[in-house]
């Protein structure tokens, strides 16, 4: 996990184009860079670590990021994505450049809505507050997340009678919860039931995100 992230927790693996192995091409830093991307890439192949981030997750140098990119895209296993494309200013993307990892070699560009859906994938520090604004950052607690994270604390405190406090390291879930539609009334009961299940065989309370993979 990049040291980067430090709210909520992120899937342990990362996806890449299974070809890259055999490509003679690719050395072991353009490996390492590829699974560095891919961690937050999404279905589409879309991210944006910037070169921090990578070199935080790969150790590889900041300044020995670019060339090792520039030969991941000549090789064809990414390409990067133009601002333009999507009706965005320049510059309105921020400090990273968005990426697309390529798992067959010929998949079309992304649409708008799937560039914007890898935003939650990315490390906090490489986020978007607000479409086109062009400041990173993590996403703000606002009226919705509050309600889903409540509807948490109450299926946890009705299953085991623990009173739970509501704090920042709920709110990355809570807002993956709230993009894919997930009621307050599913999260609450969904909490209720898994938190039950846990607590039977002595496993402690689910977090948000242990709740989050039966809704997702």
């Amino acid at each position: 996990m990049s040291s980067s992230d430090t709210v909520g927790e992120k899937r342990p693996f990362c996806v890449v184009p299974i070809r890259a192995i055999k490509d003679r091409r690719l050395k072991i830093s353009h490996l390492r860079v590829l699974m560095a991307l891919g961690y937050y890439a999404n279905r589409a192949g879309v991210c944006w670590p910037s070169f921090k981030t990578l070199d935080d997750d790969t150790g590889i140098g900041q300044k020995d990021m670019a060339p090792l990119i520039r030969h991941l895209i000549t090789t064809g296993m990414m390409r990067m994505l133009k601002a333009n494309n999507y009706d965005q200013r320049r510059g309105a993307w921020g400090f990273s450049n968005r990426y697309q990892l390529l798992w067959n070699g010929d998949e079309p560009v992304p649409s708008h809505e799937e560039v914007k859906s890898a935003n939650l994938l990315q490390a906090l520090a490489d986020r978007d507050q607000v479409e086109g604004s062009g400041k990173p950052g993590p996403v703000k607690w606002n009226a919705a997340i509050g309600a889903c994270v409540a509807a948490y604390v109450r299926g946890i405190e009705a299953a085991t009678a623990v009173n739970v406090h509501p704090h920042a390291a709920l709110r990355v879930a809570a807002e993956m919860l709230v993009e894919a539609g997930i009621s307050t009334h599913q999260v609450e009961a969904t909490s209720f039931k898994v938190a039950r299940e846990m607590a039977l065989s002595g496993r402690g309370l689910p977090s948000l995100q242990q709740v989050s993979v039966s809704l997702i």
